[in-house]
């Protein structure tokens, strides 16, 4: 942590060979260190706003312009999804829900130690876990839980749908299931254990 303080303090503050600037630009302001906005660095600022504003007020000016213009579409007589006959590697699926539900379970309860951290300073309801269980320690694994169950909410949707959408189950597709959801549990698991 102290290299990390160290190499973002000489960045910041260390001027770069032969400019009056430093690595970072003279960010962040700090006039006790030497550190003013440059030219090109309030040069850019306003450029940047500037073209934001103009962005955001040409969008708003087309749509202001071309309402009307693109009639709704019809709505469908039926629900597309009753006529979706489920298919064995879409009933193949349904342990990756469970999966995501586990890993949004794990996420949350270091989420809940690691909030409780901010306000408390290292405490749980008055219980100081923070001497085994360090902040960075519930911060990682409050994070790494929830990439994984929203990665493989995406892949279960993507699986699920992909005979539907294409109208048949391609060949060995629950072989592919499976092992795909093998994979997964090696991963997750390789991880968490890892951490």
């Amino acid at each position: 942590m102290t290299a990390f303080f160290f190499w973002t303090a000489w960045a910041a503050g260390t001027q770069r060979p032969h400019a009056e600037v430093t690595y970072t630009n003279n960010w962040p302001h700090e006039p006790l260190v030497g550190n003013t906005p440059s030219s090109a660095n309030l040069l850019w600022s306003l450029v940047s706003v500037a073209l934001l504003i103009a962005g955001i007020g040409s969008l708003v000016a087309f749509k202001l312009f071309h309402r009307g213009e693109d009639e709704a579409p019809p709505p469908p007589a039926a629900d597309p999804f009753d006529g979706i006959e489920t298919t064995a590697s879409m009933k193949a699926t349904a342990k990756f829900a469970g999966v995501v539900i586990a890993l949004f379970a794990l996420q949350a309860l270091p989420g809940a130690l690691t909030a409780h951290y901010t306000v408390e300073g290292g405490g749980f309801f008055g219980i100081p876990p923070s001497q085994t269980l360090p902040y960075a320690v519930t911060r990682t694994r409050h994070i790494q839980p929830a990439v994984f169950w929203i990665a493989t909410a995406f892949l279960t949707a993507g699986l699920y749908l992909a005979p539907a959408v294409g109208g048949r189950e391609p060949r060995f597709q629950v072989l592919g299931v499976n092992a795909l959801f093998g994979a997964l549990v090696f991963v997750v698991l390789g991880s968490l254990a890892g951490e």
